[in-house]
């Protein structure tokens, strides 16, 4: 019993920004103080040169106190318990806002952080894209693990480079098409069923489509720069429609429905693959499957975490 309640004081004890065992000085520019069991942010007026504050682990429940440092570029909040995005609009120099792993369930209060280039708001309790059309300079976003069910509200982010959308509740692939600077992809994790609506996306270098429904390969027709192709665990039987992509090196299709030995020989007309993923697949459990890869692929370096001598 003295045990329990002497973990439960424990687990009671909570910490102040500022105290002497977590100072705030004149000349800092960068405070991180994780797992400091903080419930609030306060006393940044003792450090007026801060670029840099992250409260990694804390017990936040607010976003506040911000207004004594304006010129933040950088505010890192994750694994705290923050429900509402607010109190942001004095951080008009701010390039990297991360508020994953909290309770927040809109996306709200962002319109004046026209200098934000990445944010993260992975696992949250998110339903909706919205409320980010000044975001203009924005390169990553990351909305991972959150209840999304429609790609919508990103049609101003004309300068995104990398989108993350992955374990949402996506059905369709749609509204991309004026992210033509769009770099990476993923939408690993969904409801997808087609590939389709990507016809915008000619500098997509990576494209993560593992873990969802995906019958067939299609759909890719435009993207000549792609690189990497992630279709792990899906339903897919055959390969096809890959020909075209000429700059492909890595095709991950771990844990699919392909079983035509025949159908190894179509890799061939990727000339450019370095590293195919086909396990779990029936194809996989043929006698010649690794020395078949390695005759159609000449330029093969690693066959299911193998690496080709």
């Amino acid at each position: 019993m003295e045990q329990a309640e002497q973990r439960r004081q424990e687990e009671a004890k909570t910490s102040t920004l500022g105290d002497p065992d977590y100072p705030l000085t004149e000349d800092m520019e960068d405070v991180t103080y994780l797992n400091a069991r903080f419930t609030k942010i306060e006393n940044l007026n003792l450090c007026p040169n801060l670029l840099r504050l992250c409260l990694r682990r804390n017990l936040i429940t607010k976003i506040e106190g911000l207004e004594h440092v304006p010129q933040l570029e950088e505010l890192e909040l994750y694994d705290n318990r923050i429900q509402k995005i607010e109190n942001l609009s004095s951080l008009q120099n701010l390039k990297i806002l991360d508020l994953s792993y909290n309770l927040i369930k809109e996306i709200e209060g962002l319109e004046n952080l026209l200098s934000l280039r990445k944010m993260f708001l992975v696992a949250n309790r998110i339903k909706k894209i919205q409320n980010l059309e000044s975001l203009v300079s924005l390169e990553t976003l990351d909305l991972g693990s959150n209840k999304i069910a429609k790609i919508e509200g990103i049609h101003n982010l004309t300068n995104l480079t990398e989108l993350w959308l992955a374990k949402n509740r996506i059905t369709e692939i749609e509204n991309l098409d004026n992210l033509t600077n769009l770099e990476v992809l993923s939408l690993a994790a969904n409801k997808l069923t087609t590939i389709s609506k990507l016809g915008a996306l000619t500098k997509l270098n990576q494209l993560l489509l593992n873990e969802n429904f995906i019958v067939e390969i299609g759909g890719l027709e435009s993207l000549a720069e792609l690189e990497l192709l992630d279709l792990s665990d899906n339903k897919i039987v055959q390969l096809k429609n890959l020909d075209h992509l000429q700059c492909l090196e890595d095709l991950w299709l771990t844990a699919n429905k392909i079983e035509n030995f025949s159908d190894l020989d179509y890799l061939s007309r990727i000339p450019s693959l370095k590293t195919i993923y086909l396990e779990r697949c029936p194809v996989y459990f043929y006698p010649n499957y690794k020395m078949r890869i390695r005759e159609v692929c000449p330029n093969i370096k690693q066959i299911d975490a193998v690496a080709v001598n």
